[in-house]
């Protein structure tokens, strides 16, 4: 059996410079027919979306992938393989990426779903608002009703590489209030990297910012959008070009 018929692949998208690189990627190693992208905020509705879209479909396995990661070649496979071993109760397994921003190979950006489950967890959502984590805290209150998650070793893709600006600040602010307990690791190694790569220097701007920040934060593309505008034009960045095509996933893993 080809196991690339037995999944339905959800590109989610929010204005991510990669996103027709990430979506020309899953082409590749997929028949594009089984390839869906959507883009849709704030992020609880996204997560709604991409679950009515894989029950709509009706494969046994949906993948939600976020349009920031760039997969490897094999490495869905790989997840797929490994989710098929896995006990029917399992609801969700998520593979590995590495990650431009903690500088480690580690879960993020990737949730593959046994389809027969999500229309249990589609009521299971937090409302918009009141969770940093929608997609975790839905696995966790999955859990609780017996369908646990698995974490595999498969290398899927690159996370947060070839970003624009905006999206380096918006999430790296984020990640200030989602990993405090690592947010003095993650500065000095923004700070560091921030002289030869204006990426960091907007990561630890973002920093900064971030931790004086004490209302509600929301995971939402237009999130402190004018305020991020401006913090920009004062750090002299201007917008990036379009990404150049034909760029080896690999070689960034390579540079680092």
């Amino acid at each position: 059996m080809d196991v690339r018929n037995e999944i339905t692949l959800v590109l989610r998208e929010c204005g991510e410079r990669t996103s027709d690189f990430a979506h020309e990627l899953l082409c590749r190693a997929f028949p594009p027919s089984s390839v869906f992208r959507i883009h849709t905020t704030p992020f609880s509705q996204s997560l709604r979306k991409s679950y009515e879209l894989g029950i709509a479909e009706g494969r046994p396995w949906t993948l939600c992938i976020d349009a920031d990661v760039l997969v490897l070649p094999g490495g869905i496979e790989e997840l797929l393989m490994f989710a098929a071993k896995q006990p029917e109760s399992v609801f969700e397994v998520q593979g590995l990426v590495f990650d431009k921003f903690f500088n480690i190979t580690r879960p993020a950006g990737n949730h593959l779903y046994r389809t027969a489950y999500l229309h249990e967890a589609i009521e299971l959502i937090p409302e918009e608002g009141t969770s940093l984590r929608p997609e975790s805290d839905t696995l966790v209150r999955m859990e609780t009703k017996g369908r646990p998650w698995a974490q595999a070793r498969a290398l899927v893709g690159v996370h947060d590489f070839e970003q624009d600006y905006d999206d380096v600040y918006r999430k790296c602010f984020l990640q200030t209030h989602k990993h405090s307990q690592f947010v003095d690791h993650l500065r000095t190694f923004w700070e560091a990297k921030s002289t030869t790569d204006p990426d960091f220097a907007v990561a630890a701007r973002a920093a900064e910012d971030g931790l004086s920040y004490h209302e509600t934060v929301f995971v939402d593309k237009e999130f402190l959008q004018q305020e991020t505008g401006r913090i920009l034009l004062d750090m002299g960045l201007p917008a990036k070009p379009p990404i150049e095509p034909g760029i080896d996933p690999h070689s960034y893993i390579r540079a680092e």
